[in-house]
């Protein structure tokens, strides 16, 4: 599991935050800062707002759950910077 997590307003731009253990062992995400990236601002943002893209592409595709009529297909662009 990834250690961040955060909000996707459009294919652009992204809320992101990280993931952090407390001392009981229990994973908190919701009290940390939110970083905001939008992939037209620059390079690292658009790398940040791609990985993000990604991960979710990843997961729909590979889904246990996908029907036959799901044509999801990789945004292959999605690193170029």
């Amino acid at each position: 599991m990834p250690n961040f997590h955060g909000v996707m307003l459009n294919k652009n731009e992204i809320f992101l935050s990280s993931c952090t253990w407390d001392s009981d062992g229990h994973l908190k995400a919701g009290q940390n800062i939110y970083e905001h990236y939008r992939s037209n601002v620059s390079d690292i943002h658009k790398v940040k707002v791609a990985l993000f893209r990604r991960w979710f592409d990843y997961g729909r595709y590979n889904s246990p759950n996908k029907s036959k009529k799901d044509n999801l297909e990789f945004d292959s662009d999605s690193f170029s910077v």
